[in-house]
């Protein structure tokens, strides 16, 4: 039995409030008679978590496009094409200029050319046509058109087919660069050695240092309009799979738990700045009492293609995470077309308070993060004035005694103008 300012709960809960609790058990034996056992009394402080600085590290610059393609291969089968799959990978890395590991191949059905019947994928070892799809990350440095000129150059079908055996003729590539839309990402976890347990996966969307909206098994609150957090919803991510952010609800498996969130990249607003992704225990707690906590992120169209991931290797014994962001990147800093940047992934993994029935604390573990877009709007204004005077496009107008004060600010070297608009 807990007793809370006179209350009784005679049922498990959840202690959301911080305070001091007192616990009174006992226990009772019934036979010929009833027996009780003397009261047992113990004082407990629930306390909220030290809130720890998020310290970002830049995991990976997602690609702004994907090279996709398809190679088909007449009168082969499965059994064959399939143990020349790194052969391949390899032939289309030469070809495109690029690293292996930036590569996802995969064997694709497909129909016969001869009486309609299922390619060697649906028949095993009859002749018939295979396919085999390629996805490619495009550098930020590299130029796509020349990377999918090389993968249709006819010099890869002499590399495929020196490596599959089969003639030139037989094989044909195609190949186009196309945009990186959307990402798939899985937050994945194992279950607690007794007992299981759930997280749950969130995704929350900020304007700069403004919670725009927030995304969990729910869906958006924008949509469900819940009180779980302090979101402007001046903005929605959509409702169901159509939406901007889309969540998956609790996966679950024999050992443990997934959660995908879908994040339409193209579908986020312009003044959309991150996308933070958190982890919370909900019924217990405590994250440590879980087994490797990870994020990985997917291309959508190829959902294959891992475009990177992180491992949260030391969660703590707070009821909340967050492991990590996507954040838009501003051409030349902050930019005026928000979708002119591409998105990088930040890595976080410092524990703090809050569950889905409550996120102020976890918002307020980002608040620091993003106290760097108020910092930007100070100086922006005087960074611009710099900008204008050094490229005699601005000129005093001011009194003699003003002028004695901004002008030498001016004039300072960069290195040094910079660190004194630091303090702004």
């Amino acid at each position: 039995v807990l007793v809370s300012e006179g209350l009784l709960y005679r049922r498990p809960i959840v202690l959301d409030e911080y305070g001091v609790y007192e616990v009174h058990a006992m226990c009772m034996r019934e036979e010929l008679t009833v027996e009780v056992s003397s009261v047992a009394t113990q004082r407990f402080e629930v306390r909220p978590t030290e809130v720890q600085a998020l310290k970002g590290r830049h995991l990976a610059a997602l690609p702004k496009q994907m090279l996709r393609g398809l190679v088909s291969f007449a009168g082969t089968t499965t059994k064959a094409i399939a143990p020349r799959l790194e052969s391949m990978r390899r032939a289309i890395a030469r070809m495109t200029n690029t690293s292996e590991d930036k590569i996802y191949i995969k064997l694709q059905t497909k129909k016969s050319d001869s009486g309609g019947k299922r390619s060697s994928l649906g028949g095993r070892g009859s002749i018939g046509s295979v396919s085999v799809s390629f996805s490619v990350q495009v550098g930020r440095d590299d130029d796509g058109e020349a990377m999918a000129k090389g993968a249709t150059d006819p010099s890869l079908v002499e590399c495929l087919a020196e490596a599959t055996g089969l003639s030139s003729k037989k094989i044909t590539v195609e190949a186009a660069v196309k945009s990186l839309d959307a990402v798939l990402l899985y937050l994945e976890w194992t279950f607690p050695v007794q007992g299981r347990d759930y997280l749950d996966g969130s995704c929350m969307v900020y304007s700069e240092d403004r919670l725009l909206d927030v995304v969990d098994y729910r869906g958006a609150q924008s949509v469900n309009r819940s009180s779980c957090s302090s979101a402007s919803l001046e903005w929605s991510a959509g409702r169901g799979e159509t939406g901007s952010v889309v969540h998956s609800g609790d996966v679950m498996a024999h050992s443990g738990g997934r959660h995908a969130i879908i994040v339409r990249l193209s579908e986020l607003p312009a003044h959309a700045t991150d996308c933070f992704f958190a982890l919370s225990a909900y019924s217990c707690r405590n994250l440590s009492k879980f087994i490797s906590p990870r994020v990985r992120f997917f291309d959508l169209e190829d959902k294959g293609h891992l475009l990177c991931s992180y491992n949260l290797n030391e969660a703590g014994c707070a009821s909340a995470s967050v492991i990590s962001s996507l954040m838009r990147e501003r051409p030349g800093g902050q930019g005026e077309d928000g979708g002119a940047g591409g998105w990088s992934v930040v890595a976080y993994g410092q524990t703090c308070d809050g569950t889905v029935r409550d996120y102020r604390p976890i918002e307020a573990a980002i608040a620091p993060v993003q106290a760097k877009y108020a910092n930007w709007r100070r100086r922006a204004p005087l960074v611009e004035l710099t900008w204008l005077w050094n490229h005699t496009r601005a000129f005093p107008r001011a009194s003699a005694e003003r002028q004695n004060v901004v002008l030498p600010l001016l004039d300072l070297n960069p290195e040094l103008f910079m660190h004194v608009v630091s303090f702004l």
